[in-house]
């Protein structure tokens, strides 16, 4: 299996992979996760908080004064 890339990612990619919370809607994270409680992936060799790789998938780069809530 060849090495995920950013441009392989999609919101059904996504989904597949998250529980949605009923009550919140909160999207829960069922992969790794690192010790306080992130989603953790490997993408394109890099690992990424999962909130914060969905961001930029979906809206664009995190600048350096941005704050990105999970």
């Amino acid at each position: 299996m060849s090495a995920l890339a950013l441009e392989d990612l999609t919101l059904d990619w996504f989904r597949e992979r998250v529980d949605i919370d009923p009550h919140t809607k909160c999207w829960v994270w069922r992969g790794k996760k690192n010790d306080k409680g992130y989603g953790r992936t490997w993408v394109s060799g890099k690992n990424y908080r999962v909130h914060r790789l969905i961001y930029e998938c979906f809206v664009g780069p995190i600048l350096l004064d941005m704050v990105i809530d999970h």
